[in-house]
């Protein structure tokens, strides 16, 4: 197994261009400089806002926990996939920057994080599954085991050394009864009511190939293509809020509301964005998402420079299991409990957007749109409810839901 070894640099790049130097110091602590060169560019490409809005271009890790600078930390896997990767390849546990570099060449958006001075991270697993390692050098955020995988007809791969996955595939929780059909049914609910939603499927375990899970091969997995990756594989920049915040993963629930998400979106983006968050909001309550934190949140960078909301990701009717948590995550209108969203909830976050931001969206018109799309939302899921993929849980969980929030029970009858 590879040891740790302190001082080592590692170099950053968006897609081609350099922008900076992730340092460690001898408690494993690590630092980014941007180049000066790179800050000094006319038009450069976006790394994050962060560094947009503090001119230092320096960003260091704060502790034991959180050794990599915020940005990065929300960039390495979380959960099973961490635990696989640390395992697979030889990283030694609480080796952040070693785990960056060893993804590196296939992490979220545009980044690219190299290895430029000291020891690399090296595999230490029997040659045999050398290939696995190869495909598995890719970072994805989340707790839930997922891969970046290829896309071969009806199959999908891990991608070779050189290779880039472009579609997600999420492994199911054993916990989580139909959590696949689940996501599929509430992506397949926003796309048809009319929300920007990637190409999604529902497929079988036994249609991936070569990846380091067993079980039943008919259990359902969930597959999304990536919004971040071109039809080539080419990269697309991206960031989600928590990294625009300048926040680590670990306080992805912490002191936040919906008002202040909506107003960063406000902010960086503008009223349309503002009109979006809202809607995406009113999906949030209809689909019982009591997980939508903040890094369930991003933007791209199309051309990029100048953020758009991406698509949308990581949607789940969470509500479908009793025992899951019936409070959102973060207050909406003061409150996080489902039962006590009103339109009224909507009118107070309104407010308090426009009291601390310039907007043409008045309170009436916010409050207009999240009914307009509750209203939409309702009529699409008639179409949509007798599909066979759509878990029998799902159904009977929403019309539960859906008689329980004061804003969607006008609506309850069509459920």
């Amino acid at each position: 197994m590879t040891r740790r070894s302190a001082g080592r640099v590692a170099e950053v790049f968006l897609a081609k261009l350099p922008v900076g130097l992730l340092h460690e110091d001898d408690r494993g602590l690590v630092e980014l400089r941007l180049h000066e060169a790179y800050r000094r560019l006319p038009r450069r490409p976006v790394l994050g806002q962060w560094f947009e809005d503090h001119p230092s271009g320096i960003q260091r890790g704060s502790d034991i926990e959180q050794r990599l600078p915020s940005f990065f930390a929300n960039l390495v896997p979380e959960g099973h996939l961490s635990t696989m990767l640390h395992e697979r390849l030889g990283i030694p546990p609480g080796d952040h920057l070693g785990l960056l570099c060893a993804v590196g060449r296939d992490l979220p958006g545009a980044v690219i994080v190299q290895l430029q001075e000291g020891e690399a991270p090296a595999l230490a697993a029997p040659a045999s599954l050398a290939e696995p390692q190869a495909g598995l050098r890719f970072s994805l955020a989340g707790v839930q085991l997922k891969f970046s995988m290829l896309r071969a007809g009806e199959r999908f791969l891990l991608p070779g050394s050189d290779e880039r996955g472009t579609w997600i595939v999420k492994i199911a929780y054993d916990a989580l009864d139909g959590l696949a059909g689940n996501e599929w049914t509430t992506m397949e609910w926003a796309r048809r009511a009319g929300f920007d939603v990637p190409t999604t499927e529902l497929r079988q375990l036994a249609d991936l190939a070569n990846i380091p899970v067993q079980g039943n091969t008919s259990v359902q997995v969930f597959v999304i293509r990536r919004f971040d990756r071109g039809d080539q594989g080419e990269r697309i920049h991206q960031e989600d809020f928590q990294q625009i915040l300048g926040r680590g993963p670990e306080r992805k629930y912490d002191d936040l509301t919906y008002e202040s998400l909506a107003a960063l979106a406000l902010r960086i983006i503008g009223d349309d964005a503002y009109r979006e968050i809202l809607r995406r909001l009113a999906l949030m309550v209809a689909t019982g998402n009591a997980d939508a934190h903040a890094k369930n949140w991003s933007v791209v960078y199309p051309d990029q420079v100048h953020a758009q909301l991406s698509p949308l990701y990581d949607q789940v009717f969470t509500a479908q299991w009793q025992d899951f948590s019936r409070e959102m995550a973060f207050k909406l209108g003061g409150s996080k409990l489902f039962s006590a969203v009103t339109a009224d909830r909507f009118r107070v976050l309104a407010q308090r957007v426009e009291r601390t931001m310039s907007t043409t969206v008045s309170p009436d018109e916010a409050v207009g749109i999240v009914e307009h799309t509750i209203a939409r939302l309702a009529d699409v899921w008639a179409t949509l409810r007798d599909s066979p993929q759509v878990p029998p849980g799902y159904r009977e969980g929403l019309t539960r839901h859906w008689r329980s929030v004061p804003l969607l029970q006008p609506h309850a009858l069509l459920i």
